[in-house]
């Protein structure tokens, strides 16, 4: 299979009959939809996220007629990969390793006809088709934007706002707080809960507008990489070494360890279904927290170089974060401070969201809000810290 560049493909003469040596994708109608590259948008040691057009017809003389004015994203998994690093660390049957692929098909259509993810597709990003063939997986998505992670960047420098950061946040917290607790633990996004992969599409949705500066917000702003890609994507994220998941919670780090005399990422356990076992709402809890850390404070609580700077520091107590209290509401800073200490109590169930919403949504009083959820704010001094230790069994 060929995957042409858009700007190739218009220079060569063969343009038309170049189509059908295009990205094909077999949709879950098995009807086949044809997809052509535009440009690699993100590439990492496990895959490469492109841009992608579709083509409503594989008549390469009615191609220039046939251009689908919608955009779309590809997601490519080597297929060498999958099978070195998942499939040959499950310790399952030989029949169920040989229809792993099969399996994942059907899991996408599954995920894909989810009631409970189509619930609250407006804050899911969409996948559409997939493709298995001998080189990898090919699945492709909405499109989305820019991520979290270079919005935040961006708005930080643009963005000059009096407001406490709780409340220029909101339009972030919200939308994310609403998904987790409506979902009731039937959907985990574990490794997908960062802000590399939650998206960011800043025109919004101009039917439930929410205005903030130039941008409008609405359902649609703030869109999660889809839970068809968790356990992919937090399985080659951690054998990633040379970019380390900082928001993994040590349960899980420990599963795995450094090949010795090599930067190789292997398992430390029994088997990877031992891994697979603790992407959960537990998980979802503790990414939740680095998240909003990450957000609130504009640092990350902590940052590792490498797995085994993450284990040694877990293994030894010395992880820690600081926070200060008089800054933010209580709500804010027990949710962060409780799901990094991998509380197991904690759901966002138990967390009396609309309260808070109603209070964060007072912009023009923040007094208001400043009386309902802060503890003694008098009590602590303007640049007063404390530290948060990780105080769970390694």
């Amino acid at each position: 299979m060929n995957i042409y560049d858009i700007q190739e493909i218009e220079s060569n003469e063969d343009y038309y009959e170049s189509i059908d040596r295009g990205l094909e994708i077999v949709s879950d109608t098995q009807e086949k939809g044809h997809y052509l590259i535009i440009n690699e948008l993100k590439k990492n040691a496990y895959s490469i996220t492109y841009s992608a057009v579709k083509i409503q017809t594989s008549n390469s003389k009615h191609y220039d007629n046939n251009l689908d004015n919608q955009k779309y994203m590809v997601k490519f998994y080597r297929k060498d990969l999958i099978e070195e690093y998942i499939i040959s660390k499950l310790n399952i049957r030989q029949s169920t390793k040989n229809s792993y692929y099969e399996d994942l098909l059907q899991e996408f259509q599954n995920s894909k006809a989810d009631d409970m993810i189509k619930k609250f597709q407006d804050s899911i990003q969409k996948i559409y088709d997939i493709q298995i063939n001998e080189n990898g997986i090919y699945v492709v998505t909405e499109f989305c934007e820019t991520t979290l992670a270079e919005y935040l960047r961006k708005i930080r420098v643009n963005i000059k706002s009096n407001k406490c950061a709780e409340l220029k946040y909101k339009h972030i917290f919200i939308p994310i707080l609403d998904l987790l607790s409506n979902l009731e633990y039937k959907v985990t996004f574990s490794g997908l809960l960062n802000s590399s992969d939650i998206y960011v599409n800043e025109k919004g949705d101009s039917s439930n507008p929410n205005s903030h500066g130039n941008n409008i917000f609405g359902n649609s702003f703030i869109k999660i990489t889809h839970p068809f890609f968790n356990q992919l994507e937090t399985v080659f994220k951690i054998l990633d070494n040379e970019n380390f998941p900082n928001f993994y919670p040590p349960q899980f780090i420990k599963q795995f360890k450094l090949e010795p005399n090599n930067s190789k990422v292997i398992l430390d356990c029994t088997d990877l279904s031992d891994a697979l076992s603790l992407i959960n709402h537990n998980f979802d809890m503790w990414a939740l927290g680095y998240l909003f850390y990450e957000i609130l404070y504009e640092v990350f609580p902590f940052k590792f170089e490498s797995l085994e700077k993450a284990k040694f520091a877990f293994k030894k107590n010395k992880v820690n974060f600081k926070i200060k209290r008089n800054k933010f509401t209580t709500f804010i800073i027990d949710l962060i401070t409780n799901s990094m200490k991998w509380d197991k109590r904690l759901n966002l169930k138990n967390v009396k969201i609309d309260s808070y919403k109603e209070a964060i949504n007072d912009d023009k009083n923040f007094e208001v809000l400043n009386m309902k959820y802060l503890i003694n704010p008098e009590k602590y001094k303007e640049n007063e810290e404390e530290n948060i230790y990780i105080s769970e069994e390694y």
